[in-house]
This record gives C-alpha cells, sequence and structure tokens, in this order.
C-alpha cells in the first residue's frame, strides 16, 4: 500500500521539483518508440530508480514518467509524474538515475544532461511514491498523465502478479499499487514484470545485474533487461544505480560528415561509431563532407542518395544501393555506378517508357550503323562496367542501382567501325575529373580530347575539351561519348580519379568568348569560340571540339577551323587571343530553302567595346550582332561553310580590310572527284593542283560563290597544294586526297 503525505514543494541540488499547470512544447525533439527506453532500477525502500536511453537523444527531448496505474484505457490520475527534459544531447547507452533521497539526477557520462520536474499529482518526494508494497513505473511521450496507449515507451512492475495476467507479472485490474499491462506493451520484450510466476512474496528493490548483456544491439539489450532472470533483488538494502556501462551497438549507420572525409572516424557518423560488419548504411545527400574509406571495410548494405557519394580505397564486402534523380521523362545517358548489376532485376524495379514492339527505353550504343540496341523484357545478364545508356522513364523519378563497390581500374572497350564514337560512362558512386581522363587516355586511344554529353533540356549534345574543361567533374551513374583513336582500343576509369563533389562543377578561366546561336521555329543550336592563349588558327587537340556526329538533323550551327579546314564543324574553337580582331571565323549552317533564321550572340569577358559582325559572303552585307540580332529568310539550301563568317572588331569595322580577307579561304575534298573551296563571295578564281615537288597537275577555273564544288582529276592517294587565284590575289592550301 502506498501512503500519502500533504504535498511539499522542495529545491535542492540542480533539481527543481514545481507543480506545473499546464506545458506547450514548441521544440523540435526526438519522437520516441517503444523500447527506446528501458528501466534499470526500481526500489520501493528509497522511491528512486533507473532507465537507459537505447537511442540517441536530441537536445529538448521530453517525456514523462509515471507511476500512475493503467486502467486498461487510460493512465489514472491520482497519483504522481515527473516531467524529464534533455538539456544537451544524450547518446545511446546512457543510464540516467534518480536519487528521491537527494533529491537529483546522475548520469552514467558523468555530465549532466537533463532535468526532472514535478508535473502532476501528488509530489513524489518525501511522499513514498513507490510504496512499500510493490507497484509500477511508465513512460510516455504524450499528454501529461493522458497519453494514448501507443506513446507509453515502456513500464516496469514490482507487483505479486494474478493467474492469467503476463507471466503472472501483471495485474487484471488498476489501483493505486496495481496495474494492467498496456496493450502497446510485451512483456519480455520491452516491459519487464519482476514478480516471476509468483516465485517471490515481496519485490522491494530490484536492479539489472552488472554482469548480464551491457553491450549489444537496441533489440538485444532490450531482450535481457526485460528479463527478469537478470535482475538482483533485495527486500532490505536498496541498490545503488549499477556503474556498468552501456554500450549500445547498432545495424543501422547514418553518415554525417560532421568532421571530414574519413570513413574511420567515429563522429562521422550520427552513432558516434564506425559501422561493423553488420551494419546498414545510409548516406544521403546535401552534405559538406562524403566518405572516403581508406581500408577494407565489411558492412551489410549501404544506400546512396542522390547527389552522394563514396570512394573506396580498399575491399569493399557489402551489397550496395546507388540512387539517382531523373527531373524529367526525357532521354538521359547513364552507366552503371556498380559492379554485378543485374539488367533484369533493374528493368524490373522501374517504369520505362516503352518503344516500337516490345522496345524499352533503355539502349546501348552501337557504332556498327544500328546506333541504339533497345533492350526488352528478356534481357539478362549484367551491366557491363564503362559502358553507357540510354535511359527513358514513362515518369520522371529516381533510378536505383544495386551491387557491390567497383574498387578497381575499369577498361572499357572502344572502336571505330562505321564510326568512331563510343557510349562509356562513369563506373564509380564517386565524381571523376574529366582533365584526369583525358591524361589517363592520351595515348591514342581518344581521336580527340573531347567528350559529348546529352542535354536533356535543350535535346543536344555538349562538347567538352581537355584544355578547356579540365576541371569539369563526371558525376556518378553519367554516361558520355568519346571517339575511338584506333579501330580498337580501350579507355580507362582510374581508381585515382575519383573525388567528392556537392555539385556537378565547370571549372574555367575568365577567357574571352563569343557564344553564336541561330534559332528557328523554336529551336536553337549554339556554337562557341574561346580566344585562349596558346591555341593556333588551325585545330588543337582538347581545344577545339567537333560537333557530336552520331544523329543527323536539318538544322546544325557550327563553326570550320580558320586555318587548315578539314571539313569538320566544330561545336568549340579555341583562337589565340592576339589574332582576335584581324580573324574571320568560317560558320557552318545547315538550313533549308526558305528558313527563317534568327542570329544572336552571347559574350564573356571580351575587351570593352568589341562588337561581333555577322558577315554573309554572297551578299557583300555585315550585321553588327553586338546591337542586335539578325533576322533572315534563306534563299536556297545551305549545308556547310563558306556563306557566313564572323568578325570581332573594337570600333567601327573595316569593310575593306574584311573583303580582302583572302586567309578565310577553305579547301578540303568532300568525296573522290570533289574539293570544296569556300570564303570566296563572288567573280571567277581558279584552282591549281601541284604535287608536293611543285609538279602542275590540273588547272581548273570556276566561279566563286561563297561554296564551290571543283571538280578533280584522278588522283592518287596523298597530299597536294592547291592554288587559288582570285581578283584580289592568291593563296595556297594543302590537302589530302583520300
Amino acid at each position: 500500500m502506498k501512503h500519502f503525505y500533504p504535498i511539499q514543494l522542495l529545491k535542492k541540488g540542480g533539481l527543481n521539483l514545481l507543480t506545473l499547470l499546464s506545458i506547450t512544447f514548441t521544440f523540435a525533439q526526438t519522437t520516441l518508440t517503444t523500447g527506446d527506453l528501458a528501466f534499470t532500477r526500481i526500489q520501493m525502500d528509497d522511491d528512486s530508480f533507473s532507465f537507459v536511453c537505447l537511442v540517441p537523444l536530441e537536445i529538448n527531448t521530453t517525456f514523462y514518467i509515471t507511476d500512475e496505474a493503467w486502467n486498461g484505457t487510460a493512465l489514472n490520475t491520482n497519483e504522481s509524474e515527473f516531467l524529464f527534459t534533455a538539456t544537451s544531447a544524450i547518446p545511446a547507452g546512457e543510464e540516467i538515475s534518480f536519487n528521491a533521497s537527494t533529491n537529483t539526477l546522475s548520469f552514467s557520462g558523468g555530465s549532466t544532461l537533463g532535468t526532472l520536474t514535478h508535473s502532476g499529482g501528488t509530489n513524489p518526494i518525501g511522499n513514498n511514491w513507490l510504496g512499500s508494497g510493490g507497484d509500477n513505473l511508465f513512460i510516455h511521450q504524450g499528454n501529461s498523465r493522458n497519453p494514448t496507449v501507443n506513446q507509453i515507451i515502456t513500464g516496469i512492475s514490482a507487483n505479486t502478479g494474478s493467474i492469467g495476467s503476463p507471466d503472472n507479472s501483471w495485474q487484471l485490474s488498476a489501483t493505486t499499487s496495481s496495474t494492467f499491462l498496456p496493450s502497446s506493451l510485451v512483456n519480455a520484450t520491452n516491459a519487464v514484470g519482476l514478480y516471476t510466476n509468483g516465485v517471490r512474496s515481496e519485490v522491494d528493490n530490484a536492479r539489472y545485474k552488472t554482469s548480464a548483456l551491457h553491450n549489444g544491439t537496441k533489440a538485444d539489450l532490450l531482450a535481457a533487461i526485460t528479463d527478469a532472470a537478470n535482475w538482483d533483488f533485495d527486500n532490505t538494502t536498496p541498490f545503488a544505480p549499477s556503474g556498468t556501462a552501456f554500450n549500445v551497438t547498432t545495424n543501422d549507420f547514418t553518415w554525417t560528415g560532421a568532421t571530414n572525409n574519413d570513413w574511420a572516424t567515429a563522429s562521422n557518423w550520427n552513432t558516434s561509431s564506425v559501422p561493423h560488419a553488420t551494419a546498414n548504411i545510409t548516406i544521403p545527400n546535401g552534405l559538406t563532407n562524403y566518405p572516403t574509406a581508406a581500408s577494407n571495410i565489411t558492412f551489410n548494405t549501404m544506400t546512396i542518395a542522390s547527389g552522394a557519394t563514396f570512394i573506396a580505397q580498399g575491399t569493399v564486402t557489402g551489397s550496395i544501393t546507388y540512387s539517382r534523380s531523373l527531373g524529367t521523362n526525357n532521354w538521359y545517358l547513364i552507366s552503371a555506378p556498380l559492379s554485378n548489376v543485374n539488367i533484369a532485376t533493374f528493368i524490373g524495379a522501374h517504369s520505362l517508357a516503352s518503344g516500337t514492339g516490345s522496345n524499352l527505353g533503355l539502349a546501348p550504343y552501337n557504332n556498327n550503323g544500328t546506333a541504339w540496341n533497345y533492350l526488352t523484357n528478356a534481357a539478362s545478364g549484367n551491366w557491363t562496367n564503362g559502358q553507357g545508356y540510354s535511359i527513358k522513364l514513362s515518369s520522371a523519378g529516381t533510378i536505383s542501382f544495386s551491387g557491390n563497390a567497383t574498387t578497381s581500374n575499369v577498361s572499357r572497350t572502344i572502336t571505330q567501325s562505321t564510326n568512331n564514337l563510343n557510349l562509356v560512362g562513369n563506373p564509380f558512386t564517386s565524381f571523376v575529373n574529366l582533365g584526369s581522363f583525358f591524361t589517363t587516355n592520351n595515348g591514342g586511344q581518344l581521336a580527340e580530347q573531347s567528350v559529348w554529353m546529352w542535354n536533356q533540356a535543350t535535346s543536344s549534345y555538349d562538347v567538352r575539351m581537355s584544355g578547356t574543361h579540365a576541371g569539369f567533374q563526371v558525376a556518378p551513374g553519367q554516361g558520355f561519348f568519346v571517339k575511338a583513336g584506333a579501330a580498337s582500343t580501350n579507355v580507362t576509369f582510374n581508381t585515382s580519379n575519383q573525388s567528392h563533389q556537392s555539385t556537378e562543377s565547370f571549372q574555367r578561366a575568365a577567357r574571352p568568348e563569343i557564344h553564336l546561336m541561330a534559332t528557328s521555329d523554336s529551336k536553337s543550336k549554339t556554337t562557341k569560340i574561346f580566344y585562349i592563349p596558346g591555341t593556333t588558327n588551325g585545330f588543337d587537340n582538347g581545344y577545339d571540339g567537333t560537333v557530336f556526329g552520331g544523329n543527323s538533323s536539318t538544322f546544325e550551327l557550327a563553326t570550320r577551323l580558320v586555318q587548315g579546314d578539314n571539313g569538320k564543324d566544330y561545336a568549340i574553337q579555341s583562337l589565340p587571343v592576339t589574332g582576335m580582331e584581324t580573324t574571320a571565323v568560317p560558320i557552318s549552317l545547315k538550313a533549308k530553302n526558305g528558313q527563317k533564321i534568327s542570329f544572336a550572340i552571347d559574350t564573356k569577358n571580351v575587351p570593352t567595346g568589341l562588337n561581333v559582325y555577322l558577315e554573309n559572303r554572297e551578299t557583300g552585307d555585315y550585321h553588327n550582332l553586338s546591337e542586335k540580332d539578325f533576322n533572315t529568310v534563306l534563299s536556297a539550301d545551305l549545308n556547310g561553310a563558306g556563306t557566313y563568317y564572323l568578325h570581332a572588331k573594337r570600333g567601327v569595322l573595316n569593310l575593306d580590310n574584311i573583303q580582302n580577307d583572302l586567309a578565310a579561304i577553305s579547301v578540303y575534298q568532300t568525296d573522290t572527284n570533289s574539293l570544296m573551296i569556300t570564303g570566296l563571295k563572288s567573280g571567277k578564281a581558279e584552282a591549281t593542283i601541284f604535287s608536293l615537288l611543285g609538279k602542275r597537275l590540273a588547272q581548273i577555273p570556276f566561279e566563286a560563290k561563297g561554296q564551290s564544288v571543283v571538280s578533280l582529276p584522278t588522283l592518287n592517294t596523298g597530299v597536294y597544294l592547291v592554288k587559288v587565284q582570285t581578283a584580289l590575289g592568291s593563296t595556297t592550301r594543302k590537302v589530302i586526297i583520300n
């Protein structure tokens, strides 16, 4: 039986006991679930108790501790209740003890991490609140003295039980000294009844044994603590807190990166401990630091969120799931950032767009002329490391790869075949620096130091090159095209070329740039000119990037090389800064007769007062694009260079100088029997072909008209000189005839 005395308001030490009329919580806290806390001590002789936190608690977390009885539907309201408030973050394993004699809290870690205040009912201090004949305690996180059954976290009973109750440890009635077991709790699972099978006539003081389990997972410790066989009992002398520390190990670890990138640093994990072999790991996105494992690691599972990264520098044992968000249902280029990713499993887990027949929106690229090899539901096997795929979902969403970490260099075979293009991709769960990728593959593997990445927002390919985009970071799971430099060779993704990035970055110097845009029927094309010291007017590998040639279009915009025109269209051309105002850049345009086109420019870091002009050599007109856009309707089909040229000039353009610019003339072979001569406005001209020894082989008159096709005589494969004579003068070009 309990004995009640007049309420006494006491203040001793650092613990305040106050009667609170109402409490409103407006702060963040840990929301507890059943079994997150467990009682480890209860004493009738001195009204003291202890409990252990089996999960970490955030600062400001609150909950109630009460000796009210549960009547089957609610707590009774004629006894006592404490409010516990965490004044600091509390780690899992902290045992908290209340000493009623001194009115103080103690913490197993030594630091004061919380307070206990009288919340409602009879003030328990000095009032024999746990009684002399057994009692119970509950912890809940509901309203004061009025929680729902599911808000009860744990319970302990030191009463004699009743036949038919759980293990005879709990009552079938609710009084001041007896209680029902709430339906949310299970005896010996998340609550402990100490009067087991009636073997004890009295339970005054009880404590979880110091020799019992104190090191294990939450589930293991909870099972041990709620087993009455693991408790000591004494009906004469109260127990002091055990002093044996609890170490709560967990299978659930979340990377926080609070300190650095080191996997082995405990403070980088939410548990303040490094994951063990059975751990289930989560690496979220939006962090500053991401993990690098410098040595061998083992875990059960790892989940990497879209935008997060992980670098392994040793062996990795455990399954990984990597996610990547696709913001639209457009096409994307992807690759598997893991090894041993099963294709059939991937297809079954995603809603892919459907195409002709049984084709799905997932395809590798073949450069043998068949292009996209669309997969079906019958696909099998694993993704090939380093190979790229195109993907299209039926709707925007997240794709997930499940497999193992790629921990060694990946070499991917690339070929020339019908075209040189090969679709490859980043095989790591980390970023790959593009400049380092080019350095690794700088032995003839690539036809040019360029890659092409699909831009789903503009439905076009963006070219990035070693000289101008060395700082670009290729994201995990990113696919891109390269051009093979030999009939069959390999590109390599090196494990040493991995990094963590908060975003995909494109680092570049403050170089002058001119971006020329052509827009027609809502379609827009762009070609870029960079001015970089050390580059030339000819081809500079890593600084001049051709237009992606793997698809066809009726509308294209590019530039041609200022010198040594090889007939290739360039998405980006780099030129020396010193020649900015004296160089005419040939513009290559593919468009149809009658097509309406609007030309515009965007300039970056150009000299003050510099104007950009677009020249039409067929009409002799010049348009200052720095002042306004130029709109035109084509009077004939265009498919290449020779009509339009771009000029940059501070002040007023000297038209006479431009008209006499023979350097803009280009000569190259278009097919076996023809030469293309571009850059001449109009009038009669003549092309004379010489061998390298100076022997004249042919002399061919032609009519200049911007783009002029000259028929070739039968010539052996080799290098020849072509002299172009015009009314303004002559110029000679070296041409390779195949």
